[in-house]
């Protein structure tokens, strides 16, 4: 059991939900990255998902984009977040981390270097959005070799004859996508997808999250009821952006978020 199940554990021990924050790697620059990092474990945050910047993130929207590129053009490369995170570990942080990053990122790096990297480094987790589930062998096989981190998958509840293929070798903690915001979507579509939500979560071994942005009460109170976390992701980024990547801001903001969201039980 890695550090994503412990806490995981410890969450539903306490009936308490999930907070997940995304984070761009290397912005404003790793140094920053790491005290933004320690910060979000001194506010309480579960899991840090922390994004590796790649040339064409296809499976992000906007916002990631734009900080993908950002990022790549102060130079910041894979070597270079391992060494970051290392160094945080070696200054005592615990916080459970996932590496969200393209498949070419891994390849290019190499599958037996990647996976002995994310041990000696303290990943504990990792998130491919461009891999498919019937791919997904060679890089288990490599991860597993070296007792490294586990691999986080993603499901669509609408997908109801893929999900259960998923679901049977999850770890840690499954993703699902966004809810629509609960001022534009109809009541039809807001029902399909409370009833998706609950069909992946009965049916799923490990906790379901799903990617809000807390931004309305509506859709906070829609994923609060039907899945076991948050993951703060885009709206997280413009928080960073408008507070300038100062790490005490950042803090106060995330005890806010991690009291919203544990005034929520399971």
């Amino acid at each position: 059991m890695n550090r994503i199940e412990e806490r995981m554990a410890l969450l539903r021990q306490r009936q308490e939900k999930a907070l997940i924050t995304y984070m761009m790697a290397g912005l404003p620059d790793l140094r920053r990255s790491k005290e933004l990092m320690l910060a979000q474990e001194r506010a309480g945050v579960d899991v840090i998902e922390l994004g590796i910047p790649f040339s064409d993130p296809i499976a992000d929207g906007p916002a990631i984009q734009d900080a993908s590129y950002r990022s790549l053009c102060l130079g910041t490369n894979l070597k270079k977040v391992f060494g970051m995170l290392e160094e945080a570990r070696t200054e005592g942080s615990q916080i459970p981390v996932v590496f969200l990053l393209y498949y070419n990122t891994i390849l290019s790096f190499g599958l037996e270097p990647f996976a002995a990297s994310c041990k000696k480094a303290g990943v504990d987790g990792i998130f491919v959005p461009d891999l498919p589930f019937e791919e997904q062998g060679e890089l288990l096989n490599a991860l597993q070799k070296e007792d490294g981190p586990i691999f986080i998958s993603a499901v669509s509840p609408a997908a109801k004859d893929r999900m259960p293929l998923t679901l049977q070798a999850a770890r840690g903690f499954v993703c699902c996508g966004s809810l629509t915001d609960g001022a534009k979507a109809s009541e039809a579509s807001r029902k399909k997808a409370l009833q998706d939500l609950k069909a992946a979560k009965h049916a799923s071994p490990v906790p379901i999250i799903i990617e809000s942005d807390m931004q309305t009460a509506d859709a906070f109170a829609i994923a609060c009821d039907s899945v076991d976390g948050v993951l703060v992701g885009a709206g997280f980024l413009e928080e960073l952006e408008k507070n300038g990547y100062d790490a005490e801001a950042v803090e106060a903001h995330c005890r806010k978020l991690q009291k919203r969201i544990r005034s929520k039980s399971i």
